[in-house]
């Protein structure tokens, strides 16, 4: 991953130190970003992580329901998120994540015959992964098999993002998935 003739990961190493951890999603991020911004981006990336796995999480709840007992994911979302506060940013979030539901259950959860693995649970942590000398953090949500039999990783993620940015995500989770 270069950057304006900068090595992002050489300049991560830099600012956390040699063998530092860092989350996929907060180097996702910093990519197409000015190299300037990368230690105030990357600093308030992870000061607001607990904060978006948290809000997130119905979501995430609810698809691992409707896979595990079609028709009630719908139901787990709403109930998950009648909990949350009545802030704009959180009615931000609610709609994401409808938004989100409804097109994991129209696009995605068709193609899906059968959950194998389910990694949202609290107990499970995969060991980081050493990338050019940076430890990088991060996990799949779940294992599943599609209509064609294949075993396939799923990473739940309510975004917005654009091309370049995706890359850079899936980049950073064949990293994690090698």
């Amino acid at each position: 991953m270069e950057n304006s003739g900068v090595s992002l990961m050489q300049s991560l190493e830099e600012t956390i130190g040699k063998g530092g951890t860092v989350h996929i999603y907060a180097v996702s991020r910093l990519y197409n970003k000015s190299p300037t911004a990368w230690e105030a981006t990357l600093r308030k990336l992870e000061g607001a992580r607990e904060i978006m796995l948290a809000q997130y999480a119905p979501l995430r709840h609810a698809i691992r329901s409707e896979l595990l007992r079609p028709g009630t994911g719908d139901g787990v979302l709403q109930k998950q998120l009648a909990k949350m506060k009545d802030a704009p940013s959180q009615r931000a979030v609610c709609d994401k994540s409808r938004h989100a539901f409804r097109v994991f259950c129209s696009t995605v959860r068709p193609l899906i015959v059968n959950l194998v693995e389910d990694y949202l649970r609290t107990e499970y942590h995969p060991p980081s992964v050493l990338y050019e000398g940076i430890q990088l953090e991060g996990r799949f949500h779940l294992k599943v098999e599609d209509t064609r039999g294949a075993t396939k990783l799923i990473y739940l993620h309510a975004s917005e993002w654009d091309d370049d940015e995706t890359r850079a995500f899936i980049e950073l989770l064949t990293i994690l998935a090698e």
